[in-house]
């Protein structure tokens, strides 16, 4: 034995001696014991002492008896309902339970609304300071969480008697295991409402702050819209850790007390240190959550635990190994019954729970918490990647357990092999079909020339147009079996074969032969198996782009459609349809990849061609003239997007009919033309319309429909609720997985628009598992530049710089940003964009070198008069201004200053409340850097065109010409226009309580600037005044020079 375990072994013999000695004896005896059975050793007095500490909070937990004089008295008895009320506006009306320090009660709000809602009471009798100060924990850690797995604080007070109170939302819910047990839930739902509990945990843990005291009874499970929804309650025992959240004293609440419930504890929970515990503790309490949702008991089952003593309970926390969750089900006979698709007796449960599911479990609930999920994230990750089929981190990856996961999840690749085996062979059967056509035709040609050879003009011309008739027949028929050839023979016959039978010899095909692998492997070949035969070559290619562009692979479609479209022109000048068919995918493909120059040149030049036909062909010029369309909206230029499509419209309706599929692309595009310029109303009907119509005509499954749906959840997202999105995405995706493949651009497109919810809601976890999923999928089948895998890339960016992820983000942001400069070029506007949200990246870790670049790169975009974002233009100027600041380039940030301020003042249609915010905002950041004067020139003419009233802040605007003022030494001027200024704030402040808090902070600034006016006048009794209205922590105004 070590001496380290020694000493650790002898403290243990020291705390248990010390414990049994005290624990009985009067509280006023209790410290004299201590020292002299802990003699010698603090550290031993210290646990000592803790433990006694936890003992007499636990109350009846530890099986004290009834009689016990130690025992705090009852609580007083509260009011009946309606007889409490708290703050005049919360009427108790029935407990619905109570613990160690509180009572909750369901109440009724009075007012402003009526509602039902839940109040937290602290109990009569627990007025010590630390249960006060753990109650105010929980009340402010619930405040400063914002979860939809996560209870919700709406208020807070102090009752007549001193006791604070907390009112929350109503859940009308259960716990946990109670709600699964009740309602039969499968282990696949269980897992997933398992998954929706580490997402609230790990919230939680970002915001800083530890529960403490996670277990089922502290998880109530409430429907919403028949769907199980988690939440989690009483942060009673939560412990703050981040270094930017304070409660004051509060925060060191528990230090030396033992917290939590023995069942769910974790083994460093039992360290009097505070420090000792992280949030692994959770993910430890986790993991016990895990093992009684799957076992119907937790590791310590109430029977062990009702018969252990102290002792027992504390070796058993520290250095019990549980069973696994397979063995307990195994060797249980009173274990519920589960039902996952069908009851599940117990020999079948435990063999789902074996491998995959043991370790889980077993990783969360190990000992040392190094040895644990890092995060609660991490372990839901875990669960998920085994609801998926996939490996999961706390199996050890041998190819073994990789393969069999790769089986499970692929048992539909035979099916899918037997699909494209079949569709080839149909190929096969219409080019016979073809084939045969073909020598009919050829015969038919021979017999008019035939006849027509005895007329000297009618058989020159028969015989020419006999002549053509056969090299176009022959033409098709040799493309046709040029494309089956390729497929056959270079792609399934040479990828395809697997291997020879030793017995007979035969091939076999290989079962998991995909349509990507055969085209690759026949587009090897056609470059030099046509070189002679132009025509027929281009057929292919066309062929095979088209292939590749249905499956949303676009760069390996370009080069074969752009080679087709180069033989075309070379061999058949005009326009065939084939030719225009394929410019148009390649249009598109280039749109996709973001070649937005390329694909702008293409559409022009089918819109041209088409323009020139008489009588048009309405099918080819409504698809250009959409097509072209589409790429003026993605660059914003609505005015020429609109005229496009206003001449789309009518001709799609005439000459393809409202129901064609054509006609109802042009009414999404223009549903997206009105989202886009303020009108999401129209926009909505307008998609519900095309949907219907849809609907009726190809299906409900078909991918027309699904496309159509999955606009109106784009519409939802981007300006409607979240929360409806997100139903709208959900409905849709098993469908598309299932019509369409889980890689098709529509699911993924769907994926992203999940993942966007899940980061709007909260859900950051979630959010970031289904980014990297679609990124990941995008760079596979669309490549690292395409337009929506640098989409989906920013998208991440994001939600990993809302999860403090600096390194990542930034380095996700870097990257969309390169590759919009060159794909789209610096002046467009998802470029400017791009640039922009790198720039607030590199702002926000204090790189203002980096970020000023790239705020000058974003400027043109998103300020006046091209972007009418007043709040996004007024970011901008800011921390830009800081960033001239905090670099000391004042030169430099006052001349760009400059040129803003000139845009504001020249523009006519920046007007009003938007002129007067910008300008605000203008002033005050070229005060900051020290350009008092143009900030005067600019707002005396402000303050004459825009007199004060009670609903327009021209007070903020005057509050930055008395800084200015100052700022130059011209005191005399400032004085009367800071002392206007502050009355007007003042009165703002008190007339907008929506705004109210923005208004004392303005105005509290203003006040350190009137001190300092006074300070440079010399006027100490006017200072003493102005410095008893400015809160002392407020810095010091700059001094005038």
């Amino acid at each position: 034995m070590s001496d380290k375990h020694a000493d650790s072994q002898a403290t243990f013999h020291l705390i248990r001696n010390a414990f049994r000695a005290a624990y009985a004896a009067p509280a006023a005896d209790r410290s004299a014991i201590l020292d002299r059975e802990c003699a010698g050793s603090a550290d031993a007095r210290e646990q000592a002492e803790a433990l006694l500490r936890s003992f007499d909070e636990a109350g009846d937990f530890l099986g004290g008896r009834a009689d016990d004089p130690r025992r705090s008295p009852p609580p007083l008895p509260v009011p009946a309902a309606g007889g409490a009320v708290l703050s005049d506006r919360y009427v108790l009306v029935r407990s619905l339970g109570e613990g160690g320090m509180g009572e909750v009660w369901l109440a009724e709000q009075m007012h402003p609304v009526r509602r039902a809602v839940a109040v937290k009471l602290l109990r009569l009798g627990c007025a010590a300071p630390q249960a006060v100060g753990r109650f105010e924990v929980e009340r402010q850690a619930l405040a400063w969480m914002d979860h939809p797995n996560i209870a919700k604080v709406l208020d807070g007070g102090t009752a007549d008697d001193g006791r604070p109170y907390l009112v929350m939302e109503l859940i009308s819910g259960e716990p946990l295991v109670g709600y699964c047990d009740r309602h039969r839930l499968g282990l696949t739902q269980r897992l997933d409402v398992f998954r929706q509990v580490c997402a609230a945990v790990q919230h939680a843990h970002q915001k800083g702050i530890i529960h403490r005291d996670l277990k089922p009874s502290n998880i109530l499970v409430e429907e919403v819209d028949g769907q199980p929804i988690p939440k989690v309650i009483d942060f009673g025992l939560a412990k703050v850790f981040a270094p930017d959240r304070r409660i004051g004293a509060t925060t060191a609440l528990g230090i030396g007390s033992v917290l939590g419930t023995p069942q769910y504890m974790a083994p460093e929970q039992l360290d009097a240190a505070p420090t000792a515990i992280d949030t692994r503790a959770d993910v430890y309490a986790l993991g016990c959550v895990l093992y009684e949702l799957l076992t119907g008991t937790p590791p310590l089952t109430d029977e062990w635990l009702a018969a252990a003593n102290l002792e027992q309970v504390l070796a058993e926390i520290r250095m019990g190994e549980p069973p696994r969750p397979s063995d307990r089900v195994a060797n249980s006979s009173s274990l519920p019954s589960f039902d996952h698709d069908r009851p599940t007796s117990p020999r079948d449960l435990a063999r789902r729970l074996r491998s995959d599911l043991d370790r889980i479990v077993l990783k969360a609930l190990a000992k040392e918490p190094a040895r644990r999920y890092e995060t609660a994230s991490a372990l839901g990750d875990d669960v998920g990647r085994h609801l998926r089929g996939e490996p999961v981190s706390a199996v050890p990856p041998t190819r073994g357990y990789r393969f069999r996961k790769f089986v499970r999840r692929n048992r539909g690749q035979t099916v899918a092999a037997a699909i494209v085996a079949v569709s080839l062979l149909a190929g096969t059967i219409g080019t016979a079909i073809g084939m045969i056509r073909a020598d009919n035709r050829r015969i038919d040609a021979e017999r008019s020339a035939t006849k027509a050879r005895d007329a000297t003009a009618a058989e020159a011309e028969a015989r020419l147009d006999a002549d053509r008739q056969r090299i176009r027949v022959a033409a098709e028929a040799d493309a046709a079996v040029a494309v089956n050839d390729l497929l056959l023979s270079d792609g399934v016959g040479r990828l395809g074969r697997w291997h020879e039978d030793g017995i007979d010899g035969n091939v076999r095909v290989n079962p998991n032969l995909t349509v990507r692998e055969v085209l690759d492997r026949a587009a090897l070949k056609v470059g030099t198996k046509y070189a002679d035969r132009p025509r027929t070559e281009a057929a292919v290619r066309y062929t095979l782009g088209s292939v590749y562009h249905q499956l949303g692979h676009w760069e390996a479609a370009i080069p074969h459609l752009e080679r087709a479209a180069e033989l075309h022109r070379t061999h058949r000048p005009v326009l065939s349809v084939d030719q225009t068919d394929g410019l148009y995918l390649l249009g598109i493909a280039h749109d996709e990849l973001c070649h937005a120059d390329r694909a702008k040149t293409i559409f022009l030049e089918l819109v041209a061609a088409e323009r020139g036909y008489s009588p048009p062909r309405s099918l080819y010029l409504v698809r250009a003239l959409q097509g072209l369309a589409e790429l003026y909206l993605y660059e914003e230029n609505f005015a020429e997007a609109l005229a496009l499509l206003r001449e789309a419209r009518p001709l799609a309706e005439s000459g393809l009919g409202p129901n064609h599929f054509r006609t109802s692309l042009v009414d999404a595009a223009l549903a997206r033309l009105d989202a886009r310029t303020g009108n999401p109303a129209r926009a909505k009907a307008l998609l519900l319309q095309v949907a219907e119509r849809r609907a009726k005509t190809f299906g409900e499954d078909h991918p027309h429909t699904l496309g159509a749906r999955y606009e109106l959840a784009e519409l939802a997202r981007e300006f409607s609720d979240p929360k409806q999105a997100l139903a709208l995405y959900e409905q849709e995706l098993g469908r598309q997985k299932a019509v369409l493949g889980a890689d098709h651009p529509l699911t993924l497109k769907t994926m992203f628009g999940l993942a966007s919810c899940h980061n709007l809601l909260g859900r950051t976890d979630l959010a970031l598992a289904t980014y990297r999923d679609v990124q990941r999928r995008w760079r596979k089948t669309a490549g690292p530049t395409a337009r929506e895998t640098l989409v989906t890339l920013s998208g991440l960016a994001a939600c990993l710089h809302k999860s403090w992820d600096v390194d990542a983000s930034t380095e996700a942001s870097r990257e969309v940003y390169a590759g919009l400069r060159v794909s789209l070029g610096p002046g467009h506007p998802q470029t400017a964009l791009a640039a922009y949200n790198l720039a607030n990246m590199y702002f926000d870790v204090g790189r203002f070198d980096q970020a000023i670049p790239l705020y000058r790169a974003a400027e043109g975009y998103l300020l006046p008069p091209r972007n009418r974002n007043t709040r996004q233009a007024i970011i901008l100027i800011t921390k830009l201004a800081l960033c001239y600041e905090r670099e000391r380039m004042y030169e430099d940030g006052r001349d760009r200053l400059r040129e803003y301020l000139s845009v504001v003042q020249l523009r006519p249609d920046v007007r009003g409340q938007e002129r007067l915010s910008l300008l605000f905002s203008l002033a005050e950041a070229l005060n900051r850097l020290r350009g008092y004067a143009d900030v005067e020139a600019a707002l005396r003419d402000c303050i004459r065109d825009y007199p004060p009233d009670a609903k327009s802040p021209v007070a903020l605007v005057q509050s930055q010409l008395g800084v200015a003022l100052l700022g130059q030494g011209k005191c005399a001027e400032a004085e009367p226009v800071l002392l206007a200024a502050y009355e007007d704030l003042d009165r703002l402040e008190r007339g907008d309580r929506a705004r109210g808090a923005f208004y004392r902070a303005q105005r509290m600034e203003l006040g350190a600037q009137i001190v300092a006016l006074y300070a440079a006048r010399n006027q100490p009794s006017a200072v003493a005044e102005w410095r008893a209205k400015v809160p002392c922590e407020l810095a010091p105004a700059p001094r005038p020079r």
